[in-house]
């Protein structure tokens, strides 16, 4: 008997250590992610510790909501349990509060738990001293600010881009400076900087990344051109300017992070909302007018239901 108790004793000591060095590991590498990452790491570390406070909208008049922009975090190592429940808080402080919401298992279902996700920090691709994984995670800058259904995104070809001098700047992780809604127009905008490189003379393209959009209903996207102002050149004649598309965005484990088992990103490639853009300089006050519905409507000119304003600050 007193070899029985032993030996289970023995395993449960054994089975303590491995947690510890488990729990240990887990520890280090987050924060070595966090310490790697250029841009991030302070804004991080801080959303880490106050990530429960989950900033309320704020009422800045009769129809306007300010909708605070939520900065990008971690998710590495996380389990797909953890990131529905960050994504729950961030929703119910958006302008889609709902008690009955649920992620999407369209967009949300094929996360794998306890995986790297693909870093925010886009010039990895142009450095030994980053890995793909390193600091804030890039889809957290969607799942955190849901109230911008449609963001900017990188293209997959970032490392065709020539001058990357932006790298060090605020300007290398896309994140909007203001999110604002208007209740009576029902219209969402989203101020930007500016687009941080040229794609003239790169062989590469930005896109509008829809998981927000097609999580929350708004599957359907049409760029109205009468009332853009920006100077968009798409890189597929069939595009979001000439056709109504049904957005098909998603998370799910791939292997493009070239990470031994994958990461966590997003996907799918979708090149009817891959664009080119000129000089960064030239976007100033220019507007990008999108159209969002729930039901594929009859025609473009259908009323939306519910609209987006991305405008490159004056």
């Amino acid at each position: 008997m007193n070899k029985t108790y032993n030996v289970i004793a023995f395993i449960l000591l054994i089975a303590a250590i491995i947690c510890l060095i488990y729990t240990s590991n887990r520890e280090n590498t987050t924060t070595k992610i966090a310490k790697e990452h250029p841009i991030n790491s302070q804004n991080y570390q801080k959303q880490e510790k106050e990530i429960i406070k989950y900033y309320t909208p704020i009422k800045t008049d009769n129809t306007n909501l300010e909708i605070p922009v939520n900065y990008p975090i971690s998710l590495s190592w996380k389990t797909k349990k953890e990131i529905y429940k960050i994504r729950k808080k961030y929703v119910e402080k958006s302008i889609f509060k709902n008690q009955n919401y649920e992620p999407s298992e369209e967009v949300f279902g094929q996360i794998t738990d306890r995986k790297p996700w693909v870093s925010n920090y886009i010039c990895y691709e142009k450095s030994k001293d980053y890995l793909p994984t390193s600091g804030a995670s890039e889809e957290s800058r969607f799942i955190n600010n849901p109230t911008a259904l449609i963001a900017l995104e990188y293209p997959f070809w970032f490392y065709d881009v020539k001058d990357t001098t932006f790298c060090n700047t605020s300007l290398s992780t896309l994140i909007p400076l203001s999110i604002t809604y208007n209740g009576l127009q029902k219209e969402i905008t989203v101020k930007y900087q500016k687009l941080p490189f040229s794609t003239k003379g790169n062989n590469t393209f930005y896109q509008f990344n829809g998981l927000n959009a097609r999580d929350l209903g708004y599957k359907y996207i049409y760029l109205d051109k009468e009332k853009t102002t920006y100077d968009i050149e798409f890189k597929s004649d069939t595009n979001i300017s000439k056709e109504v598309f049904e957005l098909n965005n998603f998370i799910h484990l791939g292997s493009s992070c070239k990470v031994k088992g994958g990461c966590n990103n997003g996907s799918p490639r979708q090149e009817f909302v891959e664009f080119k853009n000129d000089t960064p300089d030239k976007e100033k006050g220019k507007i990008i007018y999108l159209k969002l519905w729930k039901e594929n409507p009859k025609t473009p000119t259908q009323p939306a239901d519910i609209t987006e304003k991305i405008i490159f600050q004056e």
